[in-house]
């Protein structure tokens, strides 16, 4: 086998392995040099020229290809890790919320005066669910603009994302406030029964 077609060869091995999802760059860059290569009126290199030139061909193949296996499963570990935060965000304040909810039914049922603040508890459990929900739908976002193409639709995804990080920050602040809150209330409310304290004069 010549030059030429030992190029053609490893022409068309590349582009098979391209159609697999290699980036493009160092592939087309190869196919580019390999076109070179055949089109080339130069002298026939000597077979250990060609099995050299080879070898390093396969090992920049398999380089390639280990940088973008490795780029996949950090970027697939990412999404996973940010799936089981947004799960936690919307279960914690998801359940806190239906908790408080419930409670609050007990208390009107037996007229409490302390609903009013207890209801204000409530209040950041519930932020931090609406934000937990915006988070997935936020998520999503900026997946979609990621796979726009264009850098300026990359940097709008960019900034959503940035965006979705605070909101879950925030959703985690909600959660934390509404528990000191709640604990706050539980340690001004009497207990059931209590007799309000009564001043007396001295007489005399």
């Amino acid at each position: 086998m010549n030059a030429k077609e030992f190029a053609a060869q490893l022409r068309t091995e590349i582009e098979a392995i391209k159609n697999q999802g290699v980036p493009a760059i160092d592939v087309e860059n190869l196919i580019t040099y390999l076109s070179n290569v055949e089109d080339s009126p130069s002298a026939e290199p000597s077979a250990a020229e060609i099995e050299h030139y080879k070898a390093d061909l396969t090992a920049h193949i398999e380089a390639t290809k280990h940088n973008y296996n490795t780029q996949l499963e950090m970027f697939k570990s990412v999404i996973l890790a940010g799936q089981n935060a947004i799960r936690t965000i919307v279960g914690i304040n998801g359940g806190a919320s239906v908790a408080m909810l419930a409670f609050l039914g007990h208390m009107a049922a037996i007229r409490s005066p302390f609903i009013p603040v207890y209801a204000a508890c409530l209040l950041p459990f519930a932020a931090g669910t609406l934000l937990g929900g915006l988070i997935s739908g936020g998520t999503y976002l900026s997946q979609w603009l990621y796979a726009g193409g264009s850098k300026k639709v990359e940097t709008a995804g960019f900034a959503v994302n940035i965006l979705v990080i605070l909101f879950g920050i925030g959703s985690f602040a909600c959660f934390g406030l509404g528990a000191w809150w709640t604990y706050e209330a539980f340690l001004d409310t009497p207990p059931q029964g209590t007799a309000p304290l009564v001043k007396t004069v001295p007489v005399g």
